[in-house]
């Protein structure tokens, strides 16, 4: 079972609104984006996304990875299956972008409003509520270098959810068996989100019957 870790929603800083739209891809329409929200592909091997037309930088774990363009790509591979619930495409080529999707964000928020813990969804650390301002004391460097190796483990963790989950939702339907690509329209029309099948999916990542046994458990600290 994955432990709950009391987190801060962080969704609104000012740090984002540069380089990040609501959708957390970036705002404006550069041929890039387009190329990824025209053909992106779940690939059957790994469970990441590609372009199958080879346009702009997604690629997924098979294939070389073009290397960042930081403030332009942050992520040049950042499109990705929602970590949760893996019925839709998200992420994006900012560092700002979303690794959920938006009914699992609100199911998320939903979480902290009633029991007081959440996952840590923000691509980057200032988006969950973690960082070093450069005020630090030297004598409080290392709380806030331990938080941050926390948060790089437990999205690695998530991410790693994410794949394992989209894994089985594929080994769900025998007629893709031999498939090695999967268009992501066709991906998201056979796994339509909703607020069930969001629900369904923390009790999965958590290993709970229902949200409200955590509350039962000891929640560790980090």
């Amino acid at each position: 079972m994955h432990d709950p870790r009391p987190v801060a929603l962080k969704e609104n800083l000012p740090a984002m609104k540069d380089t990040a739209g609501s959708s957390g891809s970036l705002s404006f329409k550069s041929p890039v984006r387009a190329g990824f929200a025209m053909s992106n592909a779940v690939c059957t091997s790994c469970f990441h996304l590609t372009n199958i037309e080879k346009v702009g930088t997604q690629r997924c774990q098979c294939e070389p990875q073009f290397a960042p363009d930081y403030g332009m790509t942050d992520c040049p591979s950042g499109y990705h299956l929602c970590y949760i619930c893996a019925r839709v495409e998200t992420g994006g080529v900012s560092r700002w972008s979303w690794n959920a999707c938006e009914r699992c964000k609100e199911m998320n928020r939903t979480m902290q409003r009633r029991f007081g813990f959440s996952l840590m969804l923000g691509r980057h650390s200032i988006m969950n509520g973690v960082s070093i301002p450069l005020s630090t004391k030297l004598e409080d460097l290392g709380h806030g270098v331990k938080a941050l190796i926390a948060f790089a483990e437990k999205s690695v963790e998530i991410s790693d959810w994410g794949i394992l989950r989209a894994r089985e939702l594929f080994e769900s339907v025998p007629e893709w068996s031999q498939k090695k690509f999967v268009p992501v329209d066709e991906w998201e029309k056979k796994f339509k989100t909703d607020r069930k099948s969001s629900l369904e999916a923390f009790r999965l990542y958590y290993g709970v019957k229902h949200l409200s046994d955590l509350l039962k458990k000891d929640q560790p600290n980090g």
